[in-house]
């Protein structure tokens, strides 16, 4: 059959290219809604050329010139559009041989692959007790590169721990001007000349205002996509675009992503948002990780919300070809193993909805780890998850379930190429006791429903927490009275009613969401002290965190059940050095005499 309107044949390899190119200007002016924008065609080959220090290459949509010596790209393009690049691309290290800067020097560079579908270039480095590999990968038809590196500690490499690890961009600023972070994180970038520095990228602005590259720190659960563009007609956008984030670190884990440079960064591992002293585990011998790959895509459009709506739809294609095919890297399987089960509570009955399930190392804490690949997801209505594309291996299964501070955990969970795991119904039965007296907040990890906790990332919010505070059980309420953190020394105190005497013990919880500048923190209980909690610092407060930091604690209080009495308590949380972001206070009774109640579900 030959499709064809007078002597003008589709199947005419010539001329059905011509269509092709035709379609595709239509379409991507159409799409990004610039008239002026042109590409080549779809099916026009990836070329690569050799220029001596550097190479270019191109796919008819988007072009990037890339420095042999240190991977560093200067020039970017998007179809005709201008440079998009600024001082450019780079990758940073802050170890013992890195200083968080360009650090890629005289590297070894080699091509990995070049075909007309794919041209694939790699940059080896050593720096410090880790070799780097940087990869660079173009295809056919994409609008945009896929980056990915490869960490080895080798033999002979001298001894090593984790730094600071991340590819940025550095765009040009006379092109983007505008912050997507998220749906909810987004903005324009302030002029910052004359701007007053208040601390490591924040500045007070001529109008008061406090500008800082924490405001646009995202949850690495959700972090499938962020970038900068500009804000007029006629304006660009360059997104990173992460299809997968088993190569990052925890899903809790709140990251940075765009900032005044202008700079879109993949941060591969840090401390940010830790306590510090749990934030650089040393490397062991002959550890390896591959980490990506991630894609930078570049698009254009008439406004920020457009470009966004744009890198969101991509980010949603990206995943759903995830792993990759084209990859071909003994370091990345293809063939994955799937996960599945069903989260049950107490007497196995209850659903579970919406809990974090987390597979990942037996140890450390899996809300830390770095060296190893994590995978997470929710479960849903019915407590049912699902973990796809799981690389081959043995993990541990965390659970992290609205409502309670304890945490679910299964070990030796091994994963299979080709085969799904099914470990059908699991029960997981939190700590309860015979009496709650009082429970202020829910427990889910973060500050939500105490107040000020529903402001966007701000730097100074903590300004408006009062020293001291009374919170009155029956008659006070979280939103309102009781704030999403402690921030400065003082005396929080509640005051509730018992009408009986108990024995056994009485059971204080306190879950913490976050800790900054090592909080010291003695709890009282009518004016006796029952106990302490000291914790480190993850700099959650000052650097804009609202809901946590990225390290979710719990301190378990016992004292004897004695120092209640009939009529009016008191406890206090005397705090006399840095500050807690609360998720939960719960004051239950551990009463031998007394049968143990299961809790009624709340989630």
């Amino acid at each position: 059959m030959v499709l064809a309107t007078g002597d003008f044949n589709l199947f005419d390899k010539h001329k059905r290219d011509a269509v092709l190119r035709m379609l595709w200007i239509l379409c991507s002016a159409l799409i990004l809604g610039t008239g002026s924008l042109t590409f080549g065609s779809p099916s026009d080959p990836v070329t690569l050329q050799d220029e001596g220090a550097q190479v270019r290459l191109s796919n008819g949509a988007i072009s990037i010139t890339v420095n042999k010596a240190d991977a560093t790209i200067r020039e970017m393009t998007l179809g005709n559009s201008p440079n998009l690049a600024g001082r450019g691309a780079y990758f940073a290290v802050a170890n013992s041989g890195g200083h968080d800067g360009w650090d890629v020097h005289n590297a070894d560079f080699n091509v990995v692959r070049n075909t007309p579908d794919l041209v694939e270039l790699s940059f080896g480095a050593q720096i410090g007790g880790v070799h780097f590999t940087q990869y660079y990968v173009l295809r056919r038809g994409d609008h945009g590169f896929y980056v990915y590196v490869l960490e080895q500690r080798r033999p002979g490499d001298p001894p090593e721990h984790t730094g600071q690890i991340r590819w940025s961009f550095y765009l040009n600023d006379r092109l983007f001007n505008y912050h997507l972070a998220s749906d909810t994180e987004q903005g324009p970038i302030p002029d910052l000349k004359g701007a007053r520095p208040v601390q490591d990228a924040t500045f007070r602005l001529a109008n008061g205002t406090v500008y800082t590259k924490y405001n646009y720190c995202v949850y690495l659960e959700n972090d499938w996509v962020h970038g900068l563009c500009g804000s007029g007609p006629g304006s660009y956008g360059a997104f990173i675009v992460t299809p997968s984030t088993e190569f990052l670190q925890a899903p809790t884990k709140q990251e940075i992503s765009v900032h005044a440079g202008p700079i879109i960064h993949r941060f591969l591992a840090s401390g940010h948002f830790e306590p510090r002293e749990l934030a650089s585990p040393s490397i062991p011998d002959g550890w390896s990780k591959l980490c990506g790959p991630w894609m930078v895509y570049l698009n254009a459009g008439d406004s920020p919300q457009q470009m966004w709506r744009d890198a969101k739809a991509q980010a949603e294609k990206q995943k759903s070809q995830w792993p990759y095919e084209w990859m071909n890297n003994a370091e990345y399987p293809l063939q994955r193993g799937e996960v599945t089960g069903t989260l049950k509570l107490y007497d196995g009955k209850r659903s579970v909805t919406n809990a974090l399930m987390v597979l990942a190392a037996p140890d450390p804490d899996w809300q830390v780890q770095v060296l190893d690949y994590i995978f997470s997801t929710r479960s849903d209505a019915n407590g049912r998850f699902v973990m796809p594309h799981v690389r081959p291996g043995t993990y541990s299964l965390f659970g992290a379930v609205p409502g309670a501070t304890d945490e679910f955990r299964k070990d030796h969970i091994t994963v299979v190429a080709g085969k799904t795991t099914d470990l059908g119904t699991l029960v997981f039965t939190p700590a309860y006791y015979s009496a709650v007296l009082w429970e202020i907040g829910f427990a889910d990890r973060t500050t939500a429903g105490f107040h000020l906790s529903d402001q966007p990332r701000q730097y100074g919010l903590d300004a408006a927490v009062p020293s001291n505070l009374v919170y009155k059980i029956g008659s006070s309420i979280p939103a309102r009275d009781w704030y999403y953190a402690q921030a400065k020394p003082g005396d929080w105190e509640v005051d509730f009613d018992v009408d009986r005497s108990y024995k056994g013990d009485g059971v204080l919880t306190i879950g913490v969401a976050g800790q900054t500048r090592d909080p010291k923190l003695q709890v009282l209980v009518n004016n006796t002290a029952v106990g302490d909690y000291s914790g480190g610092n993850s700099s959650a407060l000052y650097r804009s965190a609202v809901l946590g930091s990225s390290y979710y604690e719990t301190k378990v209080i016992r004292f004897p059940s004695s120092l209640l009495r009939r009529g009016t308590n008191t406890v206090v949380l005397r705090l006399s050095h840095g500050s807690i972001m609360y998720d939960v206070l719960k004051l239950e009774v551990d009463d031998p005499t007394l049968p143990k109640t299961v809790p009624l579900a709340k989630n």
